[in-house]
This record gives structure tokens, C-alpha cells and sequence, in this order.
């Protein structure tokens, strides 16, 4: 069947050829969306896991300090005593296996006391822990070490001990943190394939990484000098020359000198991003042809083939076949209704040549009759206009209502048909698309939005249009964040024939909420670290008893077991013993020592 140029078959293929190309390009569109937004996913998702080990390894890092903190307040420690100072750090360290060894060191770098046996002569004085406790006065955070007691990888951690001068080297409690526990604390992060987990330190030494053994001779992060001490994502080439996407996240500390790197490979991340596009554009091309085939097929049914039998009934009619009929069984039912009409007309006229064959002399009676019937349809017709008229003065009226009530509305506000028409907006609207009102109006407002907005704004209406309820969602654009409300307007068939839309500013209410939950974290984390014990307190010197929060004098030992894990044992000491029971005491704890052999206090001259 040959296809005529000026056909309405040719229409129809023509039709249908326009329509798939912008239906594939937005195919392509959408899948280049989608892969993009895998690529941004998986992005987000180094940042999420660099994040949450940051702050895990974070509290470990916290809870040591607050341990260290409490150890400097107990009285062995405060006064160097080696050997109870040495007991007593060996029971934590039994309760604690998360830690290789805890020391007392004095500030010249020897050790007073240790959990651990260390070979005599070891100092502290060239360790980074060390060396920082000395400039920070407070909090010193060291580096990749391996202990020389257990030879287990581990970093370490000081606190001062209080009440020492403002200046010169400073006495402190020093715990190795054990690196074999941070390296459980990584394997328990749930990661996706190919992507990678590491924990460093100031110099960019891999302390530990998900899945790989720790080794006394640790390796450095690749690229490393350049990005340190940064919130940073970057690319760099592993062991096996794979392109890997490192994003790198400071441990919080008082002391900052641990980060946490979350890398995947880029090629990876690649590949998934190109299936995830040929994926998606292979079933949204194949829904469209499918779409437009079926559309082909229903339009040839429906409508070409009924036109086809109305145009052949129609032309036999022309050549005076006045038995002619179209006889339209199918397709629509408009073309349905017109080939009866048709179908009827041509009997009408076929009996009225009949007549007209038969009696001429009737003539004027039927010119006398369908003159009257001509009144009477044009008096009819008149009426109509009539009706219309009215019907577009209260039209013109509601609309005038409309756009005074939409003037009103400051935000930003337009009425828009189902496919994007703009039927009424007000001046900050126009303001917004960078248009006039008068250009606005009557246009598609599509064409007057970025491209990036287009398909989500577009879902948004069919979402409308489709459930035929009011819908609300908050938009980000540029610096800017929107409150958008799009409600259906129905007609009196309960179709929606066109869409309200209101857009709010909501950029600064936003911030302050920003910035409350900003104050409340601040609150809640100083209410936290205000519970350490610290600052002056109120005792007795008499009685040496200790007045506490409510204003009650409490013994030393009461208080102390209240506020720290300290427990206390009794006994005497050989001045009481002489003084109180003397009879006990023997010959050599009687005797009154001379003023030559008097206890030096601890850590005072010869």
C-alpha cells in the first residue's frame, strides 16, 4: 500500500517518528540521571563510613582519656609511689585487655612504674606522645609504635598528672591503646565490594585496615603530604595499581593526630555506574517503542480504518450511489456515532431524491416547512449565544477574582494545566523564572526552568495528576531551600484540569533549626564532660572530711569510692603504731628516729 505524503496514514507515521526520538533522548537523559546519582551515592557513602569510624574510634580514643584523667586523682599515682602505683595500674590492666600497658612517667622521660617489664635505662623522652604532653601541658596523642614489653602494634596516650608547675617537664600516666581492638572496631563496619577501610596517623602510616593483618613494619597512604590534616576526598593508586577514591575524616580528639580514610575502586564504582545506565535506558526505551507501537496500532484501529470506510462511503455518495453506506462497526466512538449519522443522512437524502423524483409539485410545501424549521433552529441558536455570553461573563468575573486573590500571595504562586500551560501567576513568580508575567502567562513553564529541575518538577505534576490529591515536598537550589505545595483543581467530572502551585522560602527557617540542633549537641556534649571529678574541693582541716554537692561532710574514703573506682584497704602506719600502741611496735619501731634519718618526701632533693 503505497503512503502518500499528504495521507492521514503518513500523518500518523510521522507522528509516531517525531515522538520516539524525544522519547529516547529523555530515555537517555533519565539513565545518565540515574547513573550519576549512583555515582553521588556511592560518594556519600565514604563520607557516611568515614564519618561513623571516625566518631566510634572516637569515643575509645575519649574513654581512655577520661580513664587516664581518673588515674591522675588516685593518691599512689599523685605521689609517685612506684610499687602500689605499679599494683595498681597491673589490676587495670587485667580489667582491661583493650590496653598493651599503662606507666607512670616522670617528666625527664624514666619510667616510675610500669604494668609491663621495660629493660632498665628506657626512656620516654624521644617518643611524639611524649613530646606533645610537653607542649599541649594537658593531653599528649603519639603515633604507629610497637610496645618494647609485649611487641603488639599500638599508639599511646598521656595525661599529665595535676598540680604540677606551669612550666618544665611534666610527670604523666601514659596507656598503650591496643591496636588489634581498633582493628575488630573496623571489621564490625558493613562495606560494600571494593571499598576499603583504613585508620592513620599524622604521618599518614596505616595503623589498621579492614581485612588486612597488622605488621610491625606498617605501610603509608599513597599521596598522603598532600592532603593531610584535611576534610578532603581524593584519588590515589594502590599496592595493585587500582585507581582508588580515599575520603579522609579527622578523629576528634584533644589531641588530633588519628584520621580515618574510606577508599573504593574507582573502576568499580564505574562499571556499576555504566550497568546501572545501560539498564536503565534498555527498559525505558523498550517501555517507550512499546508504548508508541501499541499507540500505532490502536490509532490504525480506532481511527484510520473507520475514516477510511466513512471517506469511501462518502465518495460513492458523490457519484450519485445514493445506497452507499459506511456502516462503521468499530473504533471510536465519536467515528462510531459519525458513520451512523452519516449512515442516516444518506437514507434521509436518498428518500427525499426519491420523493423529489415522484412529486415536484411538493416543492414549496417542504421549502415552506425547512424555512420554518430554519427559524426556529436560528431562534434557537440565538438563545445559546445567549447562554454563552452570560456563561463568559461569569468566567471573565471568576478569573478576575483569581488573579487579584494570586496577586496577593507574596511567595511564589501559578496555575498551570495538566501539561504545563501556565494559565495564571503572580510577579514574584515571573520574578523567579527571569521572565515578565506577560511573557509567562500562556507559556509552558518548563521552558522557563533550568534543565535539572524539568524532570523532577514534571514527576511531581504526574504524581498530582495521577492521584488527584495535593502534594508537598522541599527543594534545594543553590543556597537556597523551597517548601513547594502542588494541589489539583477538578472539574465537575472530578478530572484534574489544572495544578495550584505555592512555593515558600524556608532557607532561614531551616538554618535556625540548623543551629538549635547545633546548641543542643554543644549542650548535651558538656553536660557529659562536666561529670569528670575536678576544680577545688571544700575539706575539713581538722577532720580532713570532704563536704559534697549537697552540703554534706563525708569521709575521704566515702567520697573518693562515690566518684571514682578507687577502693580503699586499712592499716597503721609506723608513726600511729609507735603512738598508739606502742607495746606492738618492738624495739626499732620505739625508737624516735634522729632528725638525719627523717623520710625525704617522694620526688624531693638529696
Amino acid at each position: 500500500m503505497q503512503i502518500r505524503p499528504t495521507s492521514l496514514r503518513f500523518g500518523i507515521l510521522l507522528a509516531v517518528l517525531i515522538t520516539v526520538i524525544p522519547v529516547l533522548g529523555l530515555s537517555a537523559y533519565h539513565a545518565a540521571s540515574v547513573r550519576r546519582k549512583l555515582q553521588d551515592d556511592r560518594r556519600a557513602g565514604l563520607v557516611r563510613v568515614a564519618e561513623q569510624a571516625s566518631t566510634t574510634i572516637s569515643s575509645y580514643l575519649e574513654g581512655t582519656r577520661q580513664l587516664l584523667v581518673a588515674l591522675t586523682h588516685l593518691q599512689p599515682i599523685r605521689e609517685r609511689r612506684a610499687a602500689e602505683s605499679a599494683e595498681l595500674l597491673g589490676n587495670l590492666r587485667a580489667l582491661a585487655p583493650l590496653y598493651v600497658n599503662f606507666a607512670l612517667v616522670r617528666g625527664d622521660g624514666s619510667i616510675v612504674a610500669s604494668t609491663i617489664p621495660l629493660s632498665s635505662g628506657l626512656t620516654f623522652r624521644d617518643r611524639v606522645w611524649f613530646q606533645r604532653l610537653q607542649t599541649n601541658r594537658t593531653f599528649g596523642l603519639g603515633e604507629f609504635l610497637v610496645s618494647a614489653g609485649s611487641g603488639r602494634p599500638a599508639i599511646s596516650m598521656a595525661c599529665a598528672l595535676p598540680d604540677q608547675p606551669a612550666t618544665g617537664p611534666l610527670d604523666s600516666v601514659n596507656a598503650l591503646l591496643d591496636l588489634q581492638a581498633i582493628q575488630q572496631v573496623l571489621e564490625r563496619f558493613p562495606l560494600r565490594p571494593h571499598t576499603d577501610l583504613l585508620l592513620l596517623d599524622r604521618r599518614g602510616t596505616i595503623l589498621c585496615q579492614r581485612g588486612h593483618a597488622i605488621t610491625p613494619t606498617p605501610q603509608q597512604l599513597p599521596a598522603w603530604s598532600a592532603f593531610a590534616h584535611q576534610h578532603v576526598t581524593f584519588t590515589t593508586n594502590d599496592e595493585h595499581g587500582q585507581t582508588r577514591i580515599y575520603r579522609v575524616t579527622p578523629v576528634p580528639s584533644m589531641d588530633e593526630g588519628l584520621w580515618v580514610a574510606a577508599g573504593v575502586v574507582e573502576s568499580a564504582v564505574a562499571a556499576e555506574a555504566r550497568s546501572a545506565f545501560f539498564s536503565s535506558f534498555s527498559l525505558t526505551s523498550l517501555l517507550a517503542i512499546t508504548l508508541v507501537l501499541l499507540g500505532w496500532w490502536i490509532g490504525e484501529r480506532l481511527v484510520l480504518r473507520p475514516i477510511q470506510r466513512l471517506s469511501v462511503a462518502a465518495a460513492a455518495l458523490t457519484r450519485g450511489e445514493w445506497n452507499a453506506r459506511a456502516r462503521i462497526a468499530s473504533g471510536a466512538a465519536e467515528l462510531r456515532a459519525l458513520g451512523e449519522t452519516f449512515d442516516t443522512m444518506a437514507g434521509h437524502l436518498h428518500r427525499e431524491m426519491e420523493q423529489l423524483k415522484a412529486d415536484t409539485s411538493s416543492t414549496a410545501l417542504r421549502y415552506n416547512h425547512r424555512s420554518a424549521e430554519l427559524a426556529t433552529a436560528q431562534q434557537q441558536l440565538q438563545q445559546a449565544v445567549a447562554a454563552c455570553q452570560i456563561t463568559d461573563t461569569a468566567r471573565r468575573q471568576s478569573e478576575a477574582t483569581a488573579r487579584a486573590f494570586i496577586e496577593s500571595i507574596n511567595e511564589t504562586a501559578l496555575l498551570v494545566g495538566p501539561e504545563g500551560k501556565v494559565l495564571m501567576a503572580n510577579q514574584p513568580c515571573a520574578a523567579r523564572l527571569g521572565c515578565s508575567l506577560q511573557e509567562l502567562i500562556g507559556s509552558n513553564v518548563f521552558n522557563h526552568m533550568p534543565p535539572d529541575e524539568v524532570a523532577r518538577r514534571k514527576d511531581a505534576l504526574a504524581t498530582v495528576m495521577k492521584t488527584r490529591r495535593p502534594i508537598a515536598l522541599e527543594e534545594r537550589s543553590h543556597d537556597r531551600q523551597a517548601y513547594i505545595q502542588a494541589t489539583p483543581v477538578l472539574d465537575t467530572a472530578g478530572n484534574v484540569s489544572a495544578i495550584a502551585v505555592l512555593s515558600f522560602d524556608i532557607t532561614e527557617r531551616k538554618r535556625m533549626e540548623e543551629q538549635l540542633r547545633h546548641s543542643i549537641t554543644a549542650l548535651e556534649r558538656a553536660l557529659h564532660e562536666v561529670k569528670t571529678l575536678s576544680g577545688l574541693l571544700p575539706i575539713c582541716a581538722g577532720c580532713k572530711k570532704i563536704r559534697d554537692d549537697q552540703g554534706y561532710w563525708r569521709e575521704v574514703e566515702q567520697y573518693l569510692q562515690q566518684h571514682t573506682h578507687a577502693e580503699f584497704f586499712h592499716g597503721l602506719c609506723p608513726d600511729c603504731m609507735r603512738r598508739l600502741y606502742p607495746e606492738y611496735a618492738g624495739p626499732a619501731a620505739t625508737r624516735t628516729p634522729a632528725p638525719a634519718e627523717t623520710e625525704k618526701p617522694a620526688g624531693s632533693a638529696p
